[in-house]
This record gives C-alpha cells, sequence and structure tokens, in this order.
C-alpha cells in the first residue's frame, strides 16, 4: 500500500492487487473511520473546537477497467471523486 498527498485536500491510495470490491472496502473504511473522529482544533480566533462530522468522498478506479498508466487511473478516479461529491459528498464512487 501506498499513500500520497495529491493536492490540498485530496489523497490518493495505491492498492496493488486489489480488486475493486477490495478498493471500494478500503474506501468505506477510510470513510467510515473518518467520520467517527474527533479533532480538536482552534478557529480564526484561537477559541477551542472540537471538530466531528467529518466527511469523506472517495472515487476509486481500477487497474482492470483503465489500464496501469497512472495518469489514467488519476483522471479516472478524480471523476468518480466529482461524482460522490456532486452526489451528496460522504460516499465512496467506482469509476
Amino acid at each position: 500500500v501506498m499513500v500520497g498527498r495529491f493536492g490540498g485536500e485530496e489523497f490518493v491510495v495505491l492498492l496493488p492487487g486489489a480488486d475493486a470490491e477490495v478498493a471500494c472496502a478500503v474506501a468505506d473504511r477510510i470513510r467510515t473511520s473518518t467520520a467517527a473522529l474527533s479533532v480538536p482544533a482552534r478557529d480564526t480566533h484561537g477559541r477551542h473546537r472540537q471538530l466531528d462530522d467529518l466527511t469523506v468522498s472517495v472515487g476509486v478506479a481500477t487497474t482492470h477497467r483503465f489500464g496501469y498508466e497512472l495518469g489514467d487511473l488519476l483522471a479516472a478516479a478524480d471523476k468518480a471523486l466529482l461524482a460522490a461529491k456532486a452526489g451528496g459528498r460522504n460516499a465512496v464512487v467506482l469509476s
């Protein structure tokens, strides 16, 4: 498994050997684990706050459908991510 930051709030998780079912299950575990977090933070005025009700939207793409070119996989996953966001967020969408 390899994990890396892809953008401001975006991350990529590569799961070599995982099929679509396994990849979606891992993505959903990440989504539900994040939802269970309560993160201490400060607001813009320096007051302590707890961040909870966090959500994660995930786009999943597989080599079985899109091949092994990283650019193609990232484009497919990004399209699925946008669909997850458009569908109400806090979801896993398979491209």
